[in-house]
């Protein structure tokens, strides 16, 4: 309760702006119909292409928010709750959140008018991933290594917690 993020108007604003330089994906339950011109219909496995292919998204959506980065596409995160994981992709340049719409516009074209934009998002999201855990290597070896690995990670062996 509480929460901001876009309000109806801000939504309709936006998209009356940007609709002469960018296509529109609405991923709603109900596409108001003075925006159903502007909705890509997808289907739900395609959701990802459809994100990796994007020149932006933005969106009230944390988990679709995070996934855009990782799949190098830029995001715009209009929402007043957050996650560790956003204020990191944030850090890293690959995320620009907001409370409200206050700035989105602003935000989305100076995005869209940078010059190899999506390549350089690209590279920051190369970048993150270099400094972080690949969490399926770490959990395989936890798995193939247990019990041993509770007590490496514990640090009750003597050997080193970094692995």
């Amino acid at each position: 309760m509480g929460e901001t993020g876009f309000s109806s108007e801000a939504k309709f604003n936006l998209v009356r702006e940007l609709s002469n330089i960018l296509r529109f994906l609405f991923h709603l339950k109900h596409t108001p119909e003075e925006l159903e011109k502007f909705r890509l219909p997808v289907s739900p496995e395609k959701l990802h292409d459809v994100l990796y292919y994007s020149a932006l998204y933005i969106g009230e959506g944390a988990t679709t928010a995070s996934e855009c980065t990782m799949l190098g596409t830029p995001a715009i995160y209009v929402n007043s709750l957050s996650a560790g994981t956003l204020e990191e992709q944030e850090r890293q340049g690959l995320l620009y959140g907001f409370r409200n719409s206050e700035g989105v516009l602003e935000k989305a074209l100076e995005i869209i008018n940078t010059p190899d934009f999506k390549v350089e998002n690209r590279i920051r999201r190369n970048n993150m991933l270099k400094q972080t855990i690949d969490v399926t290597a770490f959990m395989v070896w936890f798995v193939e290594n247990y019990p041993g690995s509770v007590k490496i990670m514990k640090g009750e062996s003597g050997v080193p917690r970094e692995i």
